[in-house]
């Protein structure tokens, strides 16, 4: 999240009740919202013997009154806690419009001998994250694939659903090419466009539809493999490709011989090392397929060697996460 609108303000003082006087209450307690839930939070000094505390009691209460109303028993150590929806419903409909500036809360600990003193908050924080959407968008052109990436953004109080590819071709329009699960930054486009090819990413969610701002730009040629529709059947290795790709988490390596011949496809990282063997053996004419399984791989870019012998030829195979 880059950027974060957090006021956090406590005022906690404490009132005791006519019982409990020795026993030691809670502190730094504090309120605040965001995405319209109230969150409550606190804290026990050192010098308290939290093994003896069975549970913890919240009040509620009009700014400037002495008297406190119960709200709820709450089962669980110090620390953060969300206010659960019908609690949250009868103090909006207590205090009204103006439930954040008017209304106190108070919690108290309740050890094996009684309960202690009420540490309280009069003021509610906010903390609520605005929408942003992706930045610091990248992008960089090898051979034939263009790798595009960015840093996440924030859906703000909305759920992400994915984000959405854009790419503007020579001056002409954006159009979106492709999406992109949430969690992933980054993205292939394989055989882009030759010329001045840009890119923008949209963080798309149940609220928004959050575009970059900036955008990124890389020049591109063609230099991918002739298509397989023009290449000649007679060759002895052709119609090479695989399905699908990208992929997750494998693909089928199709290819045809036009005569028996030994053929081997390894498998290497991006980085030219060897990391799989999948086939070393003597094949028949016709189409073949072999599986690459990439479970245990981490995403990104592979590449495929298949070797006859007297004719060689490379796919490039894209695992995403």
């Amino acid at each position: 999240m880059k950027n974060i609108y957090f006021i956090w303000m406590i005022a906690a003082w404490f009132i005791t009740p006519s019982h409990g006087q020795n026993l030691i209450p809670p502190e730094r307690f504090g309120v605040y919202t965001m995405c319209s839930k109230i969150y409550i939070g606190w804290t026990m000094p050192d010098s308290a013997d939290t093994s003896k505390i069975k549970n913890y009691l919240l009040y509620h209460k009009f700014t400037g009154h002495d008297t406190w109303f119960y709200l709820m028993q709450i089962d669980r150590n110090e620390g953060e806690f969300i206010l659960p929806k019908s609690e949250q419903e009868f103090l909006e409909q207590t205090y009204g419009e103006f439930w954040y500036t008017d209304m106190c809360l108070g919690i108290s600990a309740v050890y094996d001998t009684g309960e202690s003193a009420i540490a309280f908050s009069c003021q509610m924080g906010i903390a609520d994250t605005w929408p942003e959407p992706p930045w610091w968008i990248s992008a960089e052109n090898t051979d034939d694939t263009t790798l595009v990436e960015w840093a996440r953004g924030s859906p703000g109080c909305a759920q992400a659903l994915y984000y959405e590819i854009y790419r503007r071709d020579n001056g002409s329009d954006w159009q979106v090419i492709d999406t992109v699960r949430i969690g992933q930054t980054f993205y292939y486009d394989i055989h882009p466009p030759a010329g001045n090819i840009c890119y923008q990413v949209s963080l798309v969610s149940t609220q928004h539809n959050l575009r970059s701002y900036e955008e990124a730009c890389v020049t591109t040629t063609n230099l991918r493999y002739p298509p397989i529709e023009a290449e000649e059947s007679s060759g002895l290795l052709y119609k090479v490709d695989c399905y699908p790709s990208p992929f997750n988490p494998a693909t089928r390596i199709r290819f045809t011989l036009s005569q028996q011949i030994n053929v081997t496809i390894t498998i290497y990282t991006i980085l030219g090392q060897p990391l799989r063997v999948l086939l070393d053996k003597l094949m028949l004419p016709g189409q073949h397929e072999v599986i690459f399984d990439g479970q245990n791989l981490a995403g990104g870019l592979y590449i495929a060697l298949i070797q006859t012998g007297k004719t060689d030829r490379t796919l490039k195979l894209i695992l995403i996460r």
